[in-house]
């Protein structure tokens, strides 16, 4: 299934179920979030979006904008998948950053500052410097097959399942990404770039 947009639609769901902290609300400035972030991407303001986010690099090819993508949708994707079940973070707790309207978040706290706030939540929690959006980077950690690989090599393994056995190729439609056909495009040439082997036409 290259175009998994049903985990997208699921995510997009539990965002709005009031039962779990969710609302209308939530999914409206998660929505508007991502389409702030995707302007800023695709009308010359890569600059500051990587400032904002603390990316290690200026995203200016394509797959490193969608590296980026990927990594904002995935604040969301992991609490929805596995919400107070050990995550950082509850849907109530990201729709709570996502809808604040107190005065410590006046109406200045655009959708796309408290995505900011979210990422670097997130980040704070990690060791590393900044945010690693390098496609070329994470095609060459993932093609380490040495018992050193770590954390990257059941990365590789899941990846190599994804694109052999269950093709779970999610695309963000729910968060309004509109690199859903490039996102397709992008999975078809990672998969084929990373166990050219299997994929050979002449084996």
């Amino acid at each position: 299934m290259l175009d998994f947009s049903a985990y997208s639609n699921a995510v997009g769901s539990s965002l709005t179920n009031e039962a779990v902290g969710g609302s209308e609300k939530c999914l409206t400035a998660v929505r508007r979030a991502f389409a702030a972030v995707e302007a800023a991407l695709m009308s010359g303001n890569a600059s500051q979006a990587a400032k904002d986010f603390s990316c290690c690099q200026v995203p200016e090819d394509p797959n490193d904008k969608i590296e980026l993508l990927q990594s904002l949708a995935g604040i969301f994707m992991g609490p929805v998948q596995y919400n107070e079940e050990g995550v950082l973070m509850t849907i109530n707790e990201i729709c709570g950053v996502m809808t604040n309207h107190s005065k410590a978040n006046h109406e200045a706290m655009e959708p796309y500052n408290r995505l900011v706030t979210l990422a670097q939540i997130y980040r704070s929690t990690t060791e590393e410097p900044c945010l690693h959006i390098s496609y070329e980077e994470s095609l060459k950690d993932l093609m380490d097959t040495s018992l050193r690989s770590g954390r990257r090599g059941a990365e590789r393994a899941w990846t190599y399942q994804t694109c052999t056995e269950f093709g779970f190729c999610t695309t963000n439609t729910q968060m309004n990404t509109q690199q859903q056909t490039y996102n397709t495009h992008y999975y078809h040439v990672f998969d084929l770039m990373l166990f050219h082997s299997v994929f050979r036409s002449d084996l």
